[in-house]
């Protein structure tokens, strides 16, 4: 039930989002995804998907003209796919004859996936929009166990069957937290399910889970055997051909996307998606033309100014500017903000709109390049990765294919700052009263003292009372 839900909400999103599509779309110059359809009535059938829920999208379909033989289509498919893009094989598995089950097969640069039904062109609209969906999904987050080591984007074989609402990630369970979950302290490689439940994989699937819940109970761990500990560093090594391969399309797609740019602007928080497309507009286009823009709430959390500062100096970041917001003193006119009600957002997105204004200028052409990811939200997941904001105005968001688990290895590769609270366990970053914060965010902050002053404040006692209320 819960499945059809998300798919049916999924499905409304994407119908209902409408974005300017920057000019030519379509061209070499911006294609992020590159998708084969083996015959002409697939092709058709998937052009209508493309015009119906992914318009503005820099998605390029093409037709294999190929006969059933998997060799041949494979063959025709590699020839024309760009090392530099997302390639997908959509068939059905009436294309495959003696094939009975959706699968998938992970090519060098290309994903081969079956969708359930039996021919492309028979499948309702909707539903074929979902399964390229669940297609993204196996590319995004597909693990397998091998060698004693978990590896990325498994050539046949997951530990699971991702979805469209899973990410995969590494979750540090530390001393504050250990005894309370019943695990042992360590990084450990981490599922997320539906409901809050994140599950904790092993070497043949899912252990146990714990649960992340808006109502403030503590958190256990719960099922059978314990999960073993991993080493990142060891899980880098295994993986560092795939982690190349996806810096290779996403820093080539940034600098065909961002020629023509006078400025590049990066919207930074401080936490690891936008550090990371900062390091990455950094290495691309150059410390003189990327200039780095901090939203400074009064209620984020204790340190977050100081790791900025840190983290800027050594990246190289020349241009960075620091925009105040104050919210703490609102909470009181305004209550504490809601999922229905983010009136904190407003005000940030506002600061950092204005902020962008003046970084552009008169007539200079900006690029802003955020780190929105799929993983992070169905509403985030069903933008378009290019935005016209206005004429000279355009928004990318380049690492909207990958995983958690992928965007840290690669902060471990390339010596990326880590914010400090990941390590201390937390799995989202965001001011100490923000809506978003689950049980297990809170639990934290009750036990590590450097929250030893925020405990004491009277905004961060009414939103722990709120969530108490809730239990």
């Amino acid at each position: 039930m819960e499945r059809r839900k998300r798919k049916k909400n999924r499905m409304v999103l994407m119908e209902n989002t409408r974005f300017e599509a920057i000019d030519k779309a379509s061209d070499n110059r911006t294609i992020l995804y590159h998708v084969f359809l083996r015959a002409k009535k697939d092709y058709k059938a998937f052009k209508r998907v493309i015009e119906n829920y992914y318009r503005g999208w820099p998605i390029r379909i093409e037709q294999v003209s190929a006969g059933r033989d998997l060799d041949d289509i494979v063959s025709k498919v590699s020839s024309s796919s760009s090392p530099n893009q997302y390639n997908f094989l959509l068939l059905g598995w009436k294309d495959l004859p003696g094939t009975r089950k959706p699968f998938f097969i992970r090519r060098p640069d290309t994903l081969l996936y079956v969708i359930s039904k039996g021919r492309i062109r028979n499948t309702r609209l909707e539903e074929l929009s979902w399964e390229f969906e669940k297609a993204r999904a196996f590319q995004r987050n597909c693990i397998e166990y091998n060698d004693g080591v978990y590896r990325l984007f498994g050539p046949t074989s997951c530990l699971f069957k991702p979805e469209p609402f899973h990410d995969v990630y590494l979750l540090h369970v530390t001393s504050l937290a250990s005894g309370k979950l019943g695990l042992d302290k360590g990084v450990y490689v981490v599922v997320r399910g539906l409901d809050g439940k994140q599950y904790f994989l092993g070497n043949d699937g899912f252990q146990g889970y714990i649960q992340f819940l808006e109502e403030y109970l503590e958190p256990r761990y719960h099922g059978g055997s314990k999960p073993t500990p991993v080493d990142p560093i060891e899980l880098l090594k295994a993986n560092i051909d795939a982690i190349k391969a996806e810096e290779s399309i996403v820093a080539g797609w940034l600098q065909r996307v961002g020629k023509g740019f006078d400025k590049v602007i990066v919207p930074w928080s401080g936490g690891k998606d936008s550090t990371t497309v900062l390091y990455l507009a950094l290495q691309v286009f150059g410390n003189d033309k990327v200039h780095g823009v901090y939203a400074q709430l009064d209620t984020d959390l204790p340190g977050m100014g100081e790791f900025i500062d840190h983290a800027s100096e050594k990246l190289g970041l020349k241009n960075l500017l620091k925009i105040p917001v104050k919210i703490h003193d609102l909470v009181l006119k305004m209550g504490l903000p809601r999922h229905d009600y983010r009136w904190c957002t407003g005000l940030k997105v506002e600061a950092l709109e204005n902020t962008y204004m003046k970084i552009c200028g008169r007539g200079e052409k900006c690029l802003i390049i955020s780190g929105d990811r799929d993983v992070e939200s169905e509403k985030r997941s069903s933008r378009p990765p290019i935005q016209v904001i206005n004429e000279n105005i355009v928004r990318v968001t380049p690492l909207k294919q990958w995983s958690t688990l992928l965007l840290q290895l690669y902060m471990y590769y390339r010596g990326i700052p880590v914010n400090p609270y990941y390590e201390a366990g937390f799995y989202r970053l965001g001011c100490f009263m923000c809506p978003s914060l689950r049980n297990w965010e809170i639990f934290l902050m009750l036990r590590d003292p450097r929250f030893k002053t925020v405990r004491t404040d009277p905004v961060f006692k009414s939103f722990l009372e709120s969530r108490m209320k809730r239990v």
